[in-house]
């Protein structure tokens, strides 16, 4: 699914929309960097067969962890955060999506989906 394989690349990571201005990497205080886990698709709970978990540092590296069926896929990257986009690199390909922090959840949107995470 391409949403999962989204999730990874950027992973979750996490953000969206609502955060303004936010420069990743190198910054702490960064109200992305966290760990994340993917607890919605489009409103609905994650299948139980699914695990999606992502970790964003301060030093502008990402590593996301998908898990289905119990086959475990890993990535890691780059990524930064400006105007309510975050931008990720990872393999080689660069990715963007919209999102959004509201206290402990983070909102992000994936070809035309919403995935909804909470901080852990």
């Amino acid at each position: 699914m391409k949403w999962m394989k989204w999730f990874l690349v950027l992973s979750l990571g996490v953000a969206m929309g609502l955060v303004t201005g936010c420069g990743g990497g190198g910054d702490d205080d960064d109200p992305l960097v966290g760990t994340w886990r993917a607890t919605a698709y489009n409103g609905q709970a994650m299948p139980g067969n699914v695990t999606m978990t992502m970790s964003i540092r301060g030093d502008g590296t990402f590593t996301a962890t998908t898990v289905v069926n119990g086959a475990t896929e890993v990535d890691t990257g780059t990524w930064s955060a400006a105007n309510g986009v975050l931008t990720t690199v990872s393999g080689g390909e660069t990715d963007t999506v919209p999102y959004a922090i509201d206290g402990d959840t983070l909102t992000l949107g994936v070809a035309g989906d919403v995935i909804t995470a909470t901080r852990q």
